[in-house]
């Protein structure tokens, strides 16, 4: 993980430094979004993904589980009468979100839940993307405590989303990463996953990775 970061924080500087004075991101939300995407891919993705968070698969399984529950906590203080004071509290949230057409193994679920803690839902991208984004922004905010309320703008040809939320709501420190893929980019480049949809192909080779916040 620290190489990881010492190689994204590098990678950024290089890209953006000439363009902005000050560059913030958190590497522990971009690395749980990857740490996602690595379950959820196979073949060259999965090895191209492994080779950027520089780990090896068990590793982002063990790492991931544990790095979510040192993240995903409350820290307090005692007062004088024994009363507790929250100092700081961070948030962190997993989710794939997939077209309401389209099923998933369970197994593939299943691994995402227990080793990532990660949150499934399926939604009407096509048929009615308004709700369907309504529902993501709904879940989010929820599990932001409302520091992350906006419209993410997952289009119609939405398959599938990865979202990682981590916030801070006493000190107002949001950040998201979305990882998503639509029909039109999938009829491009397909790739066979190992678990996670049912006769068909899931597509990983071309996605999209959009920070916000």
């Amino acid at each position: 993980m620290n190489l990881f970061q010492a190689d994204l924080s590098e990678g950024l500087y290089l890209e953006f430094g000439n363009k902005y004075d000050n560059i913030c991101v958190s590497p522990a939300s971009i690395y749980m979004a990857l740490a996602l995407a690595v379950e959820c891919s196979d073949l060259n993705t999965r090895a191209e993904l492994l080779s950027a968070l520089g780990m090896t698969y068990d590793e982002v399984k063990t790492y991931t589980k544990k790095l979510y529950s040192q993240l995903n906590n409350e820290y307090t203080t005692r007062g004088a009468l024994d009363q507790k004071k929250v100092k700081a509290l961070e948030l962190l949230t997993n989710s794939i979100w997939f077209e309401e057409t389209i099923e998933l193994k369970e197994v593939g679920l299943n691994n995402l839940a227990n080793d990532y803690n990660c949150s499934s839902f399926s939604a009407p991208f096509s048929k009615n993307n308004k709700a369907a984004n309504r529902a993501v922004r709904d879940f989010i905010s929820k599990n932001t405590k409302g520091l992350i309320d906006r419209d993410f703008g997952l289009n119609v040809d939405t398959l599938i989303a990865l979202i990682n939320t981590s916030s801070n709501p006493l000190l107002k420190i949001p950040n998201s990463i979305i990882i998503m893929k639509n029909r039109k980019k999938a009829r491009k480049k397909a790739l066979l996953s190992r678990f996670l949809l049912k006769n068909a192909q899931f597509w990983c080779e071309g996605w999209d990775l959009n920070p916000h916040g």
